[in-house]
């Protein structure tokens, strides 16, 4: 018999026991809760989202903007932006850029098929929680037409403007396809943003890139007043 069991009965040991375990487990339990509703957890849970709009936020603010759509030699559109910038920058994203195009050619051209297959992380977005198989050829950061149209103009552009957005799975588009999205679209609908409970406090927000570089979420509300004001110019 030790000296513990000389000053504490065995039936008393066995309820102190319980007492200390019982307190521990709620312990527990009650750091779970915090950590799932707390700010901190709801950013992490999307942290993809928020990791790609700070890369393309750098590039943004160190070159007044991102990179303008490959033009054929009538003025349309044949690649995108982001096709440009995973070749022209490849040194300023984080991650690898495995994939190579051929930026003298179309999107849809035999000889740049293969880079849909490898589209950048930075471009992926992925909503972890979405039902089904994620198309990784597709992504839903896609630029709004007209801040990047005033960006290329000079033209004066609040900073808190949504100048990259992200849509719903829905609207998503090949990654190295030349299409993005106006204001107008999002304005009446017919393309829609992707909302999450991105700070953990049970409000949808939608996160997006402003047109200084930063990352900000925004409630629809507030998108849409920000996109009607351009919309009005």
């Amino acid at each position: 018999m030790n000296f513990v069991e000389l000053l504490i009965p065995g039936e008393l040991r066995r309820i102190i026991g319980l007492v200390c375990l019982t307190l521990l487990l709620g312990m527990w339990l009650f750091s779970g809760v915090s950590e799932k509703s707390s700010p901190e957890r709801g950013k992490r849970a999307d942290d993809s989202t928020a990791r790609s709009f700070i890369v393309l936020g750098n590039i943004v603010f160190k070159h007044n903007g991102l990179p303008n759509d490959v033009l054929s030699e009538t003025g349309e559109p044949t690649l995108s932006w982001r096709a440009v910038l995973t070749q022209e920058y490849r040194d300023e994203l984080v991650d690898k850029v495995d994939a190579v195009v051929d930026l003298t050619k179309s999107w849809d051209d035999p000889a740049n098929l293969p880079a849909l297959k490898r589209r950048p992380v930075v471009f992926s977005c992925s909503n972890g929680r979405a039902k089904g198989k994620e198309d990784r050829t597709k992504t839903r950061v896609l630029r709004v037409k007209e801040v990047h149209k005033k960006l290329v103009e000079g033209a004066a552009v609040p900073d808190d403007c949504p100048y990259l957005v992200l849509v719903d799975s829905a609207h998503a588009v090949p990654w190295t396809k030349p299409q993005d999205v106006s204001a107008r679209e999002i304005l009446d609908g017919s393309v829609g943003l992707f909302f999450d409970d991105y700070l953990g406090t049970n409000d949808a927000s939608s996160c997006y890139l402003d047109a200084s570089g930063k990352c900000r979420t925004g409630s629809l509300a507030n998108i849409r007043g920000l996109l009607e004001e351009l919309d009005a110019d």
